[in-house]
């Protein structure tokens, strides 16, 4: 993606814009999390079942729809541990979480971790299968530390809205859809696209993290054309819901804890410098250039 010269008030442009540059992806980051990786580093989701020490990723939610349909959809069908490092990381098991912090998490995922261990391990993000379009799109995962109590950033196109915080949100992956093919009445099933996002996590920063009290993350896809992903124009962005993972070292958390942890805003949250409102922010990106 070029650089050029924005508008002050085009904050979310200018995120995105961060996000996608190599002196961006060379920074240090603070966080447990990954820097942004090339498209071809995404993978199709295996075809085998989970490992036995795994649980099953959650049934997969409905398929984005036809764009002539309206408001289309996408979703985050599971996150879950890569199998091979089961044993740095594990799976909490389900606990159901009184949520009274808004926006609320469509989902809270719990996962802990040996505090000892340093090692980069791998978060497998699978999203429900992508019906390909007449347009060449990309699928970006977003992710923030901190939400925004409301959407920083209008999007008509979506029924979901942005929760993250637009100060703090990053691209960890990104992954392009191709443009639907002329094909058979029997090949039809090729126009779903499975899209699995491994995405890798540093252990020793993420143990910084929770230490600090910065324990809940969040995560949310956003699919767009490709021509409006180059252009920046944000706004015609389609939001999967909000998805929470929680971190714990030694221990999974009880139910209480678990609420406690993810009601209570990460204290990074409070660091940030405040954007303007959603009104003073434009609905696209179009004078972003």
């Amino acid at each position: 993606m070029k650089k050029s010269n924005l508008t002050k008030n085009n904050k979310f442009a200018y995120v995105f814009l961060l996000a996608t540059t190599t002196a961006w992806a060379n920074t240090k980051s603070p966080n447990g999390l990954p820097k942004p990786r090339p498209n071809d580093e995404a993978t199709p989701p295996p075809n085998q079942e989970p490992s036995a020490a795994q649980p099953a990723p959650t049934p997969s939610q409905p398929p984005i729809k036809n764009q002539d349909q309206g408001k289309s959809q996408i979703n985050i069908a599971a996150i879950r541990v890569d199998p091979a490092v089961a044993k740095q990381v594990k799976q909490c098991p389900a606990n159901a979480v009184n949520l009274t912090s808004q926006p609320k998490p469509h989902r809270v995922s719990s996962l802990t971790f040996d505090p000892q261990e340093k090692q980069s391990i791998k978060l497998k993000f699978t999203l429900s299968p992508i019906m390909t379009t007449a347009e060449e799109r990309v699928l970006v995962l977003l992710y923030s530390q901190c939400l925004s109590p409301q959407p920083q950033l209008e999007t008509p196109n979506s029924d979901n809205k942005l929760a993250l915080d637009i100060n703090d949100v990053q691209i960890l992956d990104t992954y392009q859809i191709a443009a639907k093919t002329d094909q058979a009445p029997n090949q039809a099933k090729s126009a779903l696209t499975p899209v699995t996002l491994d995405i890798d996590l540093e252990l020793d920063k993420l143990r910084q993290q929770v230490e600090a009290g910065n324990d809940t993350f969040y995560f949310q896809a956003a699919l767009l054309n490709k021509a409006d992903y180059d252009g920046r124009h944000y706004g015609e962005m389609v939001l999967s819901p909000l998805e929470a993972v929680e971190f714990s070292s030694k221990n999974c958390p009880d139910r209480n804890q678990l609420t406690q942890n993810v009601n209570s805003a990460n204290p990074v949250c409070g660091q940030l410098k405040q954007t303007k409102s959603a009104n003073n922010l434009p609905n696209n990106t179009n004078n972003a250039n």
